[in-house]
């Protein structure tokens, strides 16, 4: 259950996965590599940037809120 959690939430994972989807048929058969879908990735980035920019937003109002901003 941890590598799950792990190659779900790490977004470098993503990123690796979305270069290698960008290497030539000839690398991925040599390095053993499915080849994978690339925008697919980027949308997984995407969305790990949206979730995280909105809890940066949230704790970001919370103090400026706690501080009578």
């Amino acid at each position: 259950m941890g590598k799950f959690f792990a190659d779900s939430l790490i977004t470098v994972r993503w990123g690796q996965r979305a270069l290698e989807a960008l290497l030539p048929d000839r690398d991925l058969a040599s390095l053993r590599l499915d080849r994978n879908t690339f925008h697919w990735q980027l949308a997984v980035i995407a969305g790990h940037i949206i979730v995280l920019a909105g809890a940066t937003l949230l704790v970001l109002w919370r103090q400026d809120r706690s501080k009578g901003g």
